[in-house]
């Protein structure tokens, strides 16, 4: 499960809680090297059966719908042919507010 991916050293907000896109690669190498990527359909049936195998599959998922999952996390996905879940947040598009605990992480960094 993944929030905050992007070139953060040296951004704005530098001292944000989150992942240089570097370290992903670095992490996706890694999990390619030691478990099997799932796919989206063996995910949902894997709920729908209740069925967890405990094995060394691996899925991932992004949490917030952020901008840089799309211009920073997809395109590696893409090229490394691995699937995953995005959970964008509907308020704020419906109401144009920036959620809670987007506010604190800002407050912290």
């Amino acid at each position: 499960m993944y929030h905050y991916v992007r070139p953060i050293r040296n951004s704005e907000f530098s001292d944000i809680k989150g992942l240089e896109i570097t370290q992903f690669q670095n992490q996706i190498a890694f999990f390619r090297q030691n478990f099997h990527f799932e796919d989206v359909d063996f995910f949902f049936s894997s709920l729908k059966s209740k069925k967890y195998e405990r094995n060394s599959s691996i899925f991932l998922t992004f949490d917030d719908g952020l901008k840089e999952h799309y211009t920073h996390v997809f395109p590696i996905l893409k090229s490394e042919k691995i699937q995953g879940l995005f959970f964008p947040p509907a308020k704020p598009i419906q109401e144009n507010i920036v959620l809670d605990v987007h506010k604190i992480h800002f407050i912290f960094s």
